[in-house]
């Protein structure tokens, strides 16, 4: 515990000394900047979602939750190695994807802003699906990471981390969207340009928060499920539906909006702020 913070303040050094030694004359992010910002974003977050992820997935579970720090922090490594990817695989592609865009950055309209974040999360399941396939069973075991992945892949294959695909590259979707879209909120709320950063951060931020976690949790409850019990998506959802019908679907509805409410205006304002810090550098 006593690294984690030095290991999020080294990574943001690193992304502003990259941008520091890389001066150019274009307010253009490069791949590699795109990878700094990813990886602080998603350094900075998983340090503090880490315990809210374990109490959503035992409440998911039906499970009764521990509130001892170690058992709060199992899987860690897991999700901190898994974390840092994913930002960067979702703040790279949503980038390149803008890039790829007829209009410029400023002209993109809010469907297209939304379309391409979205996007940028689904590609970012990817990394999420096998990271917290063995996540959640070590977490259930509380076996060590190794055993854990040579357990998995010696009993169904290397094809078996992909277990809950689907419904993971539904939720990171929408995850991905309520972060790097949320400007698009905030400029409905009036608020296109803001004197002070952090509260037209939160003006966009905290709706789309509060949207995206229940948006998004039937594919979490869904993934989970199947994860943790070996079930296929038919399965789960039978399973899910049987037990307590459609509300089961939203189980754990309270932890996962506070994992929202929590990462999403964090890694929105994080993202954000090392982005025009970077094009600043770089102009």
């Amino acid at each position: 515990m006593k690294y984690i913070v030095p290991m999020a303040t080294l990574a943001l050094f690193f992304s502003h000394t990259h941008a520091m030694k890389n001066i150019k004359n274009t307010k253009e992010l490069t791949i590699v900047d795109s990878i700094g910002i990813g990886a602080t974003t998603g350094m900075i977050a998983i340090t503090g979602l880490q315990p809210l992820l374990k109490i959503k997935n035992d409440v998911i579970q039906q499970k009764m939750i521990s509130w001892h720090p170690a058992v709060l922090y199992r899987g860690f490594l897991v999700s901190f190695l898994s974390m840092t990817p994913t930002t960067i695989v979702q703040v790279t592609t949503n980038d390149l994807l803008k890039k790829t865009m007829p209009k410029n950055n400023n002209s993109l309209s809010a469907l297209d802003k939304t379309a391409i974040a979205f996007l940028a999360g689904v590609s970012s399941a990817l990394a999420v699906c096998p990271a917290e396939r063995v996540m959640i069973k070590q977490q259930n075991g509380g076996e060590p990471f190794k055993k854990v992945i040579s357990d998995l892949i010696k009993r169904a294959g290397f094809k078996t981390l992909y277990h809950g695909f689907i419904p993971t590259a539904g939720r990171e979707g929408t995850f991905a969207t309520s972060y790097l879209a949320s400007d698009v909120i905030a400029q409905k709320f009036g608020m296109v340009n803001p004197k002070n950063e952090l509260l037209y951060s939160l003006s966009g931020s905290l709706p789309a928060a509060i949207l995206g976690a229940n948006v998004s949790l039937p594919c979490d409850v869904i993934k989970t499920n199947m994860q943790s019990h070996e079930l296929s998506l038919k399965q789960a959802v039978k399973k899910i539906y049987h037990a307590d019908g459609l509300r089961g679907f939203m189980r754990g509805s309270l932890p996962r909006t506070s994992i929202f409410l929590f990462g999403i205006p964090v890694m929105s304002y994080t993202s954000k702020v090392l982005e025009q810090k970077v094009k600043n550098m770089n102009h």
